[in-house]
């Protein structure tokens, strides 16, 4: 349960980011993961979750949000949010050396 927690939350972060990128861009430039992207997203993933499975996007942020908001509040503080990093960077570093490689984050993201 705690994996699946931690996995939700990274795909927040993860969404979160791309968000502030996609907002930061110049109007009129192409979004990476936009339109074309997430229909070849969709095709990929086969309504996993990150498509349009049995479980919704809105649904799916809400319930991210809600593990993120530890005061519940209904909003996120910069504090609320470096603690589900952390959190999530600690689950990674499966060898507690203070770094994630890209095996441990590839390992953490499909679960082993």
């Amino acid at each position: 349960m705690r994996k699946h927690v931690l996995l939700l939350t990274t795909t927040a972060a993860i969404l979160t980011c791309g968000i502030i990128a996609a907002s930061a861009q110049a109007p009129g430039t192409p979004i990476p993961g936009g339109p074309m992207m997430q229909h070849q997203d969709q095709d990929r993933h086969h309504g996993g979750m990150m498509g349009h499975g049995m479980m919704g996007h809105s649904v799916m942020m809400r319930i991210i949000f809600g593990l993120m908001d530890a005061n519940g509040d209904g909003k996120l503080s910069l504090e609320e949010f470096q603690a589900a990093q952390e959190r999530i960077f600690k689950a990674m570093d499966a060898d507690h050396d203070g770094t994630v490689t890209l095996e441990e984050m590839e390992a953490f993201m499909h679960g082993h």
